[in-house]
């Protein structure tokens, strides 16, 4: 006897397409997450470098408004200013920021250890990464640890 087969590459496609296409997508999501946190660490590492200089703001404002600009243009990736934030906390020295203490909001100035801190809530790309999980983003963060040059006091 001859069982009848049609109608099984449907069932069978029905099965494994939706699984498929959960990897698949899941795949994507995970890479475009991984290339945005390398992205904010390339930023943060040039707007660090910037930093350690002590040179004035070429575009005007404050310094930490010129690092959140540098750091969304060195990533080459369609990021949302409002999303990124910045903060600067400058130590005496490393021992001073190994013990947490005589910290000073901002770059601080020649020769200062400056912690960099670069955070970007990054939102799900996919769709399906936004129905599935329940927050439909993750922080990114990156700090950056440098000691200013020891340029001339303003």
């Amino acid at each position: 006897m001859r069982r009848d087969r049609r109608g099984a590459t449907v069932v069978e496609h029905a099965v494994v397409l939706p699984l498929f296409l959960f990897l698949v997508l899941s795949v994507l999501e995970g890479a475009w997450q991984v290339a945005t946190a390398f992205a904010l660490d390339h930023g943060a590492r040039r707007a660090a470098r910037w930093a350690t200089l002590g040179a004035p703001s070429p575009r005007g404002g404050t310094p930490e408004d010129f690092v959140a600009h540098t750091v969304l243009t060195a990533t080459g990736m369609p990021l949302d200013m409002s999303r990124l934030s910045v903060t600067a906390t400058a130590y005496g020295s490393y021992g001073a920021l190994a013990a947490g203490s005589g910290a000073k909001a901002g770059l601080g100035g020649p020769n200062d250890v400056v912690a960099l801190a670069v955070s970007y809530e990054s939102r799900f790309v996919t769709p399906l990464m936004r129905a599935v999980v329940p927050r439909a983003s993750v922080t990114l963060r990156s700090v950056v640890v440098v000691q200013n040059e020891p340029y001339p006091a303003p």
